[in-house]
């Protein structure tokens, strides 16, 4: 007797298998019987007598339907140490490709794909065919903001469209009821009026975000979010501009605000070569479109120097309009040049309660001190008065300095008497200031809220003419202020 074991369940078969631990160790293939206890229920009428066990230590069953061999493993196995296989350490085999057929369930659906044919007869000539290439005259079907459905080259309307399209869009998070319409609509006439186009195709996952407002940008287009709903609005106006709010010291956060100045070489002037396509040898829009031809242009100001700094910028992917480019290299050039600073404060809710919001106008008024390095001079410690400029007998703002390291210069007045030839305070040093009110205009990019209650405003300096246009619009389109060299 070897061991003990009990079938639960199944009946035992020719080719079944079973495993169990015996009492007593027991050499490989060692064949024996399964005694006068072995109870079974067989329907072929198999003796159990004549069936037959072997000792097969450590192996499984295999399947033996299969072209692997059930003793591979041992063939790889050498008693002796002297003698080492290939496969040790790494397999000598590797499946790198497997080709599965699977029967379909239902008939195969080509919806919502671009079909295309080719006939290829056979030919000395074709020695390879290793890509296609076509020209698409149309595009997919979408809804336009300025009404209708069907193909569209209008960014408004692609924008729109990926924002809302479950399928391959932002569906599923973005619904129409998230999205200003009316923006979108106006973006879509600017656009159009000004002949501004997107013509491409999407065929890479992207960030719609980030590409909308990089693409924006090119269409001369704000894009953002308002009250929860997305918007695309021009960024620059050819009429005066419409101030939404004015902010001062009085609703403006004591110490709050702000004023950072961009590094000089970020606001030096460029030249733009910027990068499009061109598909039609003439202006005919009614011929056949031809394969594209890369072009560019060098666009700077008129009275810039040759010599200044070259930036590109690639709209190859999408522009097909001379035009549309050369805006594009103004809009970045003039932009470069006039936003010098933006500023940030904080106001409270009522300072943002007039309905002020992002790409908006808005006045900032502050106090500024002047100082003349010309208008300074010394009290000498007996009381005498001595300046660049004649002072009146009188009280002065001044910054003024005792003379002591540890103590830094500090605002004060200086009274000045004997028909300015006593002052005090003595013994110090000074310069007069002049205080006055500078009012500029600036373009809201940003309000958040506070944990305190109040907002913060984040805005771009924005300068205007004396009649209120836009420096970065006027002269736009006016072909004496460019200089436009053909590439």
């Amino acid at each position: 007797r070897l061991g003990t074991l009990t079938r639960t369940s199944g009946a035992p078969v020719s080719n079944g298998y079973f495993s169990f631990t015996a009492d007593t160790t027991q050499a490989t293939s060692e064949t024996f019987s399964v005694g006068t206890s072995f109870v079974h229920y067989l329907s072929n009428g198999i003796d159990p007598e004549d069936i037959d066990f072997k000792v097969l230590k450590g192996l499984p069953k295999t399947d033996t339907n299969t072209y692997i061999d059930d003793y591979a493993k041992l063939a790889e196995t050498f008693v002796y140490s002297e003698i080492s296989s290939s496969a040790e350490r790494a397999p000598e085999h590797e499946v790198v490709y497997c080709n599965e057929i699977v029967p379909n369930d239902g008939a195969p659906a080509y919806d919502d794909l671009a079909l295309v044919g080719l006939n290829l007869r056979s030919s000395a000539d074709i020695q390879q065919f290793s890509q296609f290439s076509a020209y698409v005259t149309g595009g997919k079907e979408c809804l336009k903001m300025l009404g209708g459905t069907g193909p569209t080259h209008l960014f408004p309307d692609i924008l729109y469209d990926l924002m809302t399209n479950s399928r391959y869009g932002a569906g599923t998070y973005i619904k129409p009821y998230m999205i200003d319409t009316d923006s979108f609509a106006a973006a879509a006439t600017w656009c159009e009026s000004r002949k501004y186009f997107y013509d491409a195709g999407i065929s890479e996952p992207i960030n719609i975000r980030q590409w909308a407002a990089d693409n924006a940008a090119t269409h001369l287009l704000h894009f953002g979010e308002i009250n929860g709903k997305f918007f695309l609005r021009p960024a620059i106006s050819f009429s005066p501009v419409t101030v939404s709010g004015l902010f001062t010291a009085g609703n403006i956060v004591e110490d709050s605000f702000k004023l950072t100045y961009f590094d000089p070489e970020d606001r030096d002037p460029i030249q733009v070569s910027v990068r499009y396509r061109e598909e039609r040898p003439t202006s005919d829009i009614t011929g056949p479109g031809l394969f594209p031809v890369m072009r560019e242009v060098l666009v700077r100001e008129a009275d810039a120097s040759s010599t200044d700094p070259i930036e590109l910028l690639d709209m190859s992917n999408y522009c097909t309009s001379r035009d549309h480019a050369i805006d594009a290299a103004k809009y970045v050039i003039r932009t470069r040049r006039l936003s010098q600073h933006v500023i940030t404060f904080n106001t409270t809710h009522d300072g943002v309660v007039a309905a002020v919001a992002p790409t908006d106008y808005i006045k900032v008024a502050m106090d500024e001190t002047e100082y003349d390095e010309f208008n300074n001079g010394v009290v000498t410690p007996e009381g005498a008065f001595v300046s660049t400029k004649q002072l009146s007998d009188g009280q002065h703002d001044v910054v003024l300095w005792g003379g002591i390291d540890s103590n830094p210069p500090v605002d004060s007045v200086l009274t000045v008497s004997n028909s300015g030839t006593q002052a005090t305070p003595t013994g110090i040093v000074f310069t007069v200031k002049s205080q006055s009110t500078q009012v500029r205009v600036y373009q809201i990019e940003s309000i958040t809220s506070n944990e305190d209650g109040t907002f913060t405003i984040q805005a771009m300096y924005t300068p205007v003419t004396s009649r209120g246009y836009l420096q970065l619009a006027d002269g736009f389109d006016a072909t004496t202020n460019w200089s436009i060299d053909n590439s």
